[in-house]
């Protein structure tokens, strides 16, 4: 397929919005080469992006160069400071402990193999469980049940 700067340019296309990507696969298939042909390609490629009626994918191109590089210049334009990065690391630390509690309410009632709740089970049992209830059932010991023992935030520091 050869293309020609009204390729994109009938009816139907005009609806559809401009991807980038697709003419540079379009483009690639043009041209041929392999990969160790990455620079010529790209000569090429602005080349062919600079041409008149190609201006609608010039445009799609910056816009999708400036949507995925943004982020990373406005931060090293505007880089955080020292109590920013202190803030987000005191926010991720309380949203990683608020999922933790998550995963772990209602913990006591789950059903265990034996068909009793974990409040109920005794380390022995939690021990036989293995996994992540061996580590409850050596906390608790051996006679003891989970419930009076350990809270769902005492479980959640031991398994998570």
């Amino acid at each position: 397929m050869s293309l020609s700067p009204n390729t994109h340019q009938n009816d139907a296309a005009a609806e559809q919005p401009v991807r980038p990507l697709g003419l540079l696969i379009a483009f690639l298939r043009e041209v041929g080469g392999t990969i160790d042909d990455e620079k010529h390609h790209e000569r090429l490629f602005l080349n062919r992006i600079n041409e008149d009626g190609y201006e609608d994918f010039r445009d799609a191109v910056v816009s999708e160069w400036f949507s995925i590089k943004y982020s990373t210049a406005f931060t090293a334009a505007h880089p955080p400071t020292a109590q920013q990065l202190l803030k987000r690391s005191k926010a991720a630390k309380k949203t990683t402990s608020q999922l933790k509690l998550a995963l772990i309410a209602g913990f006591l009632k789950l059903t265990m193999p034996n068909g009793k709740k974990l409040s109920d089970c005794t380390g022995k049992e939690c021990i036989a469980f293995g996994g992540l209830f061996q580590k409850i059932g050596e906390r608790v010991g051996p006679d003891k049940r989970i419930g009076d023992v350990l809270t769902e935030k005492q479980i959640a520091a031991l398994v998570v």
